[in-house]
Parts: structure tokens; sequence; C-alpha cells
């Protein structure tokens, strides 16, 4: 349509206010003068200039455009955007819908005063989720599903809307340029492969819109579009620093591989689950019944065993840390163990993966989990901890292969300026080991991060061979300052035991056997 608008469509419908536009046409706010009521009112327009002066290809466009409205006519579902109306009469140059009129805006719109809470965009999803799930089982794929594209009623509900519209584009003139169509932050990877018709794609889709919705930000935004595909396609998603009980979520749909992303029954049950937890919110230091015990016995054992191994579940939720925890602690004169007792604790899990790096969620159980002490998990393991803990100063790291825990210096209560929290890493699940420490003084820092991580595999063989521990023996490692940054490789095995001092870069620097 060109020039100057007429005001009332199909002699019914009188234009109010212009709401929006985006590829595919305008949509205004509209007054049904037949029944007194508004709706919304969107010109389906092409998606490229040429396409009004190719017969065909405008034909063709208009078809796709009606069978997808007929199609959303009958899903009936109150997450999608209900079409009351198609008018495609000749007159018209182009298809109008008649649409409900959502006023409460885009999530988009919502999102420019900043992130969401996790609790907040777990509702949002799980309603998007069902509308996606009602739509594909009719055949229906969104291909653009984005914050823009997802309406908010009064009451905060979800509404999906533009459904079909980049199914409908995918017959003009764009497509037969190689181009694919979607909005780059928010494609699925393989879809840039040339991989269509996968319902998992809009999935991850979603996924993204709720990694944006909680981070405010979205990782694969680049200065052009070609920077941005090249991003999506080629680097892993980073792990969302203020997801906490989202974190499950995210790590089972945001897998490059559409067939290792999680079915829509188990996400719905995650996104239910991240609204219970965050239903009624734990304050982390405050929620704590911790004693700070010596270890029973009288005097410090020379070795505590790891935990035993336990079946990790498909996607790991919320720690119950009960009972006892065990805690190995290093000091630079030697290994003290304490004895924490805490109450059920709020926890989210590290990024879980494959073993070909990706993002994912466990394909099926397993009898025993991955080692930690490997590079790449003790960089996954140290950046689920700051993420849980925050900015603070970290005090010192622990790590072997089934646990690991940080300690982080806080505020300090009762006279005392400062204290230590321990966060706590096991099988996946991060909590907090008792109350905050108190210290008469600050400590030094050490930033687990700025190790060479790199040099552990060579460490631990070295460690080995330096104190003749024939098997893998039983690992550690720890960080500290003494009084520079020092990383203390650790071996055990039988009565035989040592450990080596490096400095942040991996050079050893003292060799130190048990007597």
């Amino acid at each position: 349509m060109t020039g100057e608008i007429d005001r009332v469509i199909d002699g019914r419908f009188e234009l109010l206010d212009r709401l929006g536009s985006g590829g595919m046409g305008l949509v205004w706010r509209a007054r049904d003068t037949a029944l007194n009521r508004e709706v919304a009112l969107k010109e389906v327009r092409p998606p490229h200039p040429t396409v009004e002066q190719e017969a065909d290809a405008a034909e063709q466009l208009r078809e796709r455009v009606m069978r997808e409205a007929r199609s959303l006519a009958q899903l009936n579902h109150p997450n999608v955007v209900t079409i009351h109306q198609v008018l495609d009469d000749p007159s018209l140059p182009h298809p109008w819908l008649v649409m409900e009129l959502v006023t409460g805006g885009s999530l988009a719109d919502r999102l420019a005063s900043g992130p969401i809470p996790p609790d907040e965009a777990a509702r949002i999803g799980r309603g998007v989720l069902s509308a996606l799930t009602a739509a594909h089982r009719v055949g229906i794929m969104h291909r653009d599903v984005k914050p823009a594209n997802v309406l908010l009623r009064e009451d905060g509900s979800p509404v999906l809307t533009d459904f079909g519209i980049a199914a409908g584009q995918e017959a003009t003139h764009l497509t037969t340029t190689g181009q694919v169509l979607g909005s780059p932050e928010y494609i699925a990877p393989e879809r840039l492969r040339g991989e269509e018709g996968n319902p998992a794609s809009d999935l991850w889709s979603l996924a993204m819109t709720l990694y944006v919705a909680v981070e405010g930000r979205n990782p694969f935004s680049r200065p052009t579009a070609m920077a941005t595909l090249a991003a999506v396609l080629t680097e892993p998603v980073p792990q969302a620093a203020h997801a906490g009980p989202l974190h499950d979520f995210l790590a089972a749909t945001l897998v490059p591989d559409p067939a290792d992303r999680a079915a829509p029954a188990e996400l719905d049950s995650l996104l239910s689950g991240t609204e219970t937890r965050a239903a009624a919110p734990l304050h982390l230091a405050e929620t704590q019944s911790a004693n700070l015990m010596p270890y029973e016995g009288g005097s410090v054992p020379a070795h505590v065993p790891p935990p035993a191994p336990r079946r990790r579940r498909r996607v790991r939720t919320i720690a119950i840390v009960g009972a006892l925890v065990v805690a190995l602690l290093a000091s630079a004169g030697g290994f003290v163990v304490y004895r924490f007792q805490t109450r059920v604790t709020y926890a989210f899990s590290s990024t879980p993966t494959t073993a070909s790096g990706k993002l994912s969620a466990s394909s099926a159980p397993t009898e025993i989990a991955e080692p930690l002490l490997t590079s790449d998990k003790a960089r996954q393991v140290i950046a689920a901890l700051r993420a849980a803990s925050g900015p603070g100063t970290v005090t010192s790291f622990d790590l072997n292969n089934s646990s690991a825990s940080m300690d982080v210096l806080v505020a300090g209560t009762n006279g005392n300026k400062y204290a230590t929290q321990r966060y706590t890493y096991v099988h996946g699940d991060i909590a907090l080991s008792g109350s905050p420490i108190a210290l008469n003084k600050t400590t030094s820092d050490v930033d687990p991060a700025a190790y060479n991580w790199d040099a552990l595999p060579d460490l631990l063989k070295a460690a080995r061979t330096e104190f003749g521990i024939s098997g893998s023996g039983t690992p550690s490692v720890s960080l500290y300052r003494n009084p520079r940054p020092t990383m203390s490789v650790s071996v055990l095995e039988g009565n035989k035991a040592g450990r080596l001092e490096t400095d942040m870069n991996g050079k050893v620097t003292k060799k130190l056997a048990a007597d």
C-alpha cells in the first residue's frame, strides 16, 4: 500500500494508531466498528520490494501467509495470539490479519528497563514453550522467536505472535539469494547450515530469548550481521551469570546439535522447577544453620576419601546438602579437615558438557561423574562458582576429582570487619557451606581463573612420577598465597603421598614428599 493509507479497511476496521512495523508489514491498533471493540490489524507486506512486481512470487507469498493464518486460527491456544479474521479481498493490495489486541507491550519493551528475574523468565518461557509445542503438533514452525515477538498481557502472561512469517518469507525473492531468514542473534546454528523444518530450532530461539531476558544482553551480538551469524555458528554459548535456577533449562536447550536438545516435556518440567524454587527465595547467607567443628576423633586423618560416586541425574536441579559435608582445607602448614552441618541450600549447576565440549544435558544416567581434574572441567567449575559467588575476592580454592570449594571474602558481622564464605561444588551442584567465618584482618586474594590450567595434566603426571604413585592415586589441587600465588598439586596412594608447588604458570617451585 503506497501513499496515504485508507483509514477504514474493508469498510469495517478503523485504523487508530500505528503500533509497530517489521519485515513483513505494519501493525495498527484499530476499532472493529461492527463489534465495537479494539483489535490489532496487520498489513502483511512482502519482505522485499521486488516481490510486488513478481506476480508469481507475490501470489505464492499471499497463499503461504493465508495457509499459516488458517492453521493458527485452529490452534485456539491461550499463549498464541488469536486471529479473528483474514481480509484477502482482491481489492486489497496485501492481506490483512485481524488479531487480538495485546496491550501489555512486548518482552523487548519489558527488557528495555533491564533484565528480569529467573522465575519471571521461566513463567514467560513456559507459556511460549506451550505455544510452540501446540504449533509444532500441527506442523507450524515459528522461525523467529525473540523478545519482540513475545507480547505480554496486562496480567503478565505471554502471547507469541508473528507465527508463520518466516515460513511465508521462504518462498520469496530473498531465499534465492542464499540468505537465511530470522533474527541473527536468535537463530539456531543448524539453520545456518541449511537445516530447516526442525522444531528444535524454535526451542533454541526460545532459550536464547530467556538467556537475554535474565542477562540483559545477547552473547552473540556483534557489530555486523555477518559477524553475529559467524558467532552463532562457531562459538560456544557462555554460561549465564544471572540465570540461577534457570541454568538447567539453558544447558539442556542451547546445544549446537538439535538432536541433543531436551524434549519439550522435559523443558517444561525444568521451567516449572525454576518457578517453584524461586517462589520462596532463599537469602543464602541467612538460611544456613552451621557449626564449625573439628573432625571427630580428636586428630586429623591422613586422608579423607572423596564422596562415593552417585548416579548423575539427566539434568541437575537442587543440591540438598544434608548430614555431613566434609571439606578439605589447604593451609600453609598442611591440611586441616572441618565438618559442616547444613540444612537444605539453594544451588544451581554449572553448564554440563559432552565429550565433544558441547553444551548439553546428559543423554543418559552414568555411574561415575566425569572427573573434575582436567583443564576444561577446572575452568568450568571455576566459572560456575564465580557465577554463584559474584565478584567478591577469592581467598582460596580447592579441587579434587569429585568436588571443589572456594572461599570468598564477605562483609564481617558482630564487630568483625571481614569474613569468608565457602561455596562448594559437588556433582554439578553449588551450595553454601556453613555461615561466614569471621577474620580479624583481611587475607590475600587468589584469582583461580588466572592460573595456567592447561598445565594441570602434565603436573598430575609429574607428581605421580615424582612420588612413586603407580596408579591414578587420589589427586587434588589447592590455590593460595604462600606468600606468592601458589598452586599445590597433591597425590596420595596408600602410604605414599606428596605435593608439587608451582607458580601461576605451572612452573614447579617446590617438591614436598610425605614423611
